[in-house]
């Protein structure tokens, strides 16, 4: 099938989920993609432009509070509440199983999801979702910002005028992200910072996460991707430790889709289609 970007909004729970997709054929295998904090649907457009993924259907939703999609009508932005959102978008188009690929916090709401439904998820892409402890300046900066009843000045001053577009100047991938955090809503990314730093907090066996605790024990067949100017060393020794398979891409910043896009895309499309 041709991989044509289309755009639909759909209601789920207590919300419109707005999604690129490329149509829908019931005889080609599913690949859904998750954003990161902040983020939105905007990071994976290349994806409908690769042809190496011609014979994948690919839905790519804005959660609810970022991106195009609504706000939740509940204000609930916990990860299990976007999961069953996501997957009442899923049961809406009919599809049963399908391959997950997830960025940043939508690795870790993908580690999540594969942990609830590991009979119907092929395979799972991890694109730096937090395994370890010691990533947390930025959620912590939020939320010590809203303990001082200042998020929205960190949000709008600290975080997108100085950090982010101090990012935007040495990769342009993060032009894009600021594009995306420019449609959050506020509360979703708050709340979705201390859903983080929930999930990053040490797990007793060591430096690992809660939820790299999570990811370390899952069945479904997975691969972490990263960028070699952005993860951290400490995971990279998880990783060597735990004998987990990963890819590092070199001269890759966070966003590794976008700084090395053709090699992600290619590296996706083979481990794919091995599954």
């Amino acid at each position: 099938m041709e991989c044509t970007l289309q755009e639909t909004t759909t209601e789920v729970d207590s919300g419109l989920m707005y999604y690129r997709h490329n149509g829908f054929d019931s005889s080609c295998p599913t690949i859904l993609f998750i954003h990161g904090l902040g983020e939105s649907g905007l990071c994976f457009l290349e994806a409908f432009h690769d042809s190496k993924l011609n014979d994948f259907n690919i839905i790519v939703p804005d959660l609810l509070g970022f991106g195009k999609s609504s706000q939740a009508e509940d204000y609930n932005y916990t990860f299990s509440q976007q999961i069953v959102r996501i997957d009442s978008l899923l049961s809406e188009l009919g599809v049963s199983e399908f391959n997950l690929v997830g960025h940043s916090m939508g690795g870790m709401i993908g580690t999540q999801f594969c942990d609830q439904h590991s009979d119907r998820i092929l395979s799972f892409v991890n694109i730096e979702g937090d395994l370890t402890s010691d990533s947390r300046f930025i959620v912590e900066s939020a939320i010590q910002s809203d303990i001082k009843g200042r998020f929205e000045k960190w949000l709008r001053d600290e975080f997108a005028k100085e950090l982010v577009i101090g990012f935007c100047h040495q990769w342009p991938s993060t032009v894009r992200y600021l594009a995306s955090l420019n449609m959050r809503q506020s509360k979703a990314f708050l709340d979705s910072a201390y859903e983080i730093d929930k999930l990053i907090e040490p797990h007793p066996d060591g430096k690992i996460a809660m939820i790299g605790k999570t990811y370390l024990e899952l069945k479904t067949p997975r691969v972490f991707c990263w960028g070699t100017e952005s993860l951290s060393d400490v995971a990279r020794e998880f990783l060597d430790s735990a004998n987990l398979s990963n890819k590092g891409f070199s001269g890759s910043f966070h966003w590794v889709m976008l700084d090395q896009t053709d090699q992600f895309y290619r590296f996706l499309s083979e481990f794919l289609t091995v599954q």
